[in-house]
């Protein structure tokens, strides 16, 4: 990713140009830090749901079991449940894997920022950790539409489950 280097007209040292860039570059951290406890609030909640549709695809059979003597396995229910099964875990499984935060690259700090004044290094670094805060703050939302997805299809495997046995008492 390319970072735009703020540069000034005149060359003078323009730190009262822009009294605000002290009390933003404080909010800078702590951006990154909000975004990661959001981004990692949603991930335990798809770690959970995958926890909770393993646990009911196991548990179904075996509760079927004790109320029906021999249990229908090859119904079209049956099979809709493991399907959707399927379907969430592949889902579940690829939504935790893509996207990670996008961070402040040290080597690009390095390499192109090292000669700026304070105040100039300072408004890069609040204008690049505004603009990782939008795509974090976009990844944290496909994340959590994902989550939503999820949660909806294991609402649909209960049903079917739950009509699957029903229907063999």
């Amino acid at each position: 990713m390319a970072i735009k280097e703020v540069k000034r007209n005149d060359g003078a040292d323009n730190s009262g140009e822009l009294a605000g860039v002290d009390l933003a570059y404080g909010f800078v951290h702590s951006s990154y830090e909000l975004v990661e406890r959001r981004l990692q609030a949603v991930e335990l909640r798809i770690q959970i749901l995958l926890g909770l549709v393993g646990g009911l695809t196991v548990a179904a059979p075996i509760f079927a079991a004790y109320f029906v003597a021999r249990p229908d396995f090859s119904h079209g229910l049956f099979y809709s449940a493991i399907g959707v099964f399927s379907v969430l875990s592949v889902v579940g499984l690829v939504t935790l894997v893509l996207g990670a935060i996008t961070l402040v690259n040290p080597r690009i700090l390095h390499e192109g920022w090292l000669h700026l004044s304070e105040a100039d290094f300072k408004e890069n670094m609040i204008s690049t950790a505004g603009k990782h805060f939008d795509d974090n703050t976009k990844l944290v939302n496909r994340k959590g539409h994902a989550a939503s997805v999820l949660t909806g299809l294991f609402a649909v495997q209960v049903v079917l489950l739950t009509f699957w046995i029903i229907i063999q008492l």
